[in-house]
Order: C-alpha cells, then structure tokens, then sequence
C-alpha cells in the first residue's frame, strides 16, 4: 500500500469492519488514531479523511458504544447517534483549538482512564505541566 499522509479507512477495510460487526451483539469499542470528529477551527484539517464515511457505517451498528482516537493531542468527546466518540488528551504536550495552529496548551497534557461495564465511565486525569 501506498504511503497517505492523512488518515484514511479504505473502502476495502470498511467492508472488513461491516462484515465483523453485522452479527455483532456484545457491546464493541473502535479506536483509530485520527478522528472522526470535529472539535473545531484549526483541528479541520487534521481529521480522518473519510471522516463522514467512517461515522456514517459505524451508526449501522447498535453494538458500536464507543469509538477513541488519538492524534490532536486534545481532550475532547462528542455523543453522536447514540456513540460516544473520545478523543485522548497526550501526555507529552497538548493542543488547544482555541489557540493558534500548534501552540502548546500548557497545563492540558494528561490521559483517560476508561472503565467499560454495563455503562462507560471516562475520567480525564490533566497533568499539570507549568513546572518551568
């Protein structure tokens, strides 16, 4: 396979995930690297190519709770069709959509623990940073 430079589900691989997840019943979690969603401004041009695609086939599948991703480096999360989309906040260093294109969101850096039951608990654990 060629190299992208962005994200992208090929068609043949969301084939793939269709067919696994059409008798699907126990409750599933998709994590991919770019997101999906849209936190806004800047992080637009970041997302997942076919990002509508992508969201478009998991609604399909009531077994789909939870889909994570990572890349922006940005604590965010979206409820849509019933999925909770999460995106992870990074440990290294972190990124704001409000700020300009690539600063540094000091203080925002951190992770998720997630806890799967018979609901999703998510706790956000922000490291802060401003120790220089």
């Amino acid at each position: 396979r060629r190299y992208q430079p962005y994200g992208l589900i090929a068609e043949e691989e969301l084939k793939m995930l269709r067919e696994n997840l059409c008798d699907e019943t126990k409750p599933t979690v998709i994590a991919l690297h770019h997101p999906a969603i849209n936190p806004g401004n800047w992080f637009s041009k970041k997302l997942l190519s076919n990002d509508s695609i992508c969201r478009d086939t998991l609604k399909d599948f009531p077994c789909v709770k939870m889909v994570l991703y990572g890349h922006f480096h940005y604590n965010f999360q979206l409820i849509e069709n019933g999925i909770l989309h999460r995106i992870a906040p990074a440990i290294g260093f972190a990124y704001n959509k409000d700020l300009a294109k690539y600063e540094i969101a000091r203080g925002e850096e951190g992770f998720n623990i997630i806890e799967l039951g018979n609901d999703i608990a998510i706790k956000s654990i922000l490291i802060n940073n401003d120790k220089e």
